[in-house]
């Protein structure tokens, strides 16, 4: 099966306050600038289907086993 995606959300439990931090100053518009990008690995399942098609995507929930950052 092949599957592409752009955008994910996912929800940050420890270390949260932090990472808010981080971002306080992103520009709301536009890419976020390289100096703010925080490159992670996730490596988890999808579990299920989140939402309806909406004719561009499908979100899907996705159970977490492990992040790390690069």
């Amino acid at each position: 099966m092949k599957i592409e995606s752009s955008f994910a959300i996912i929800d940050i439990k420890k270390g949260r306050e932090k990472l808010a931090k981080h971002f306080e100053h992103r520009p709301r518009l536009g890419e976020c600038p390289p100096s703010m990008r925080i490159p992670i690995t996730i490596t988890g399942y999808l579990d299920g289907q989140h939402s309806r098609d909406d004719g561009e995507s499908i979100e899907f929930s996705m159970s977490v086993d492990s992040i790390k950052t690069a």
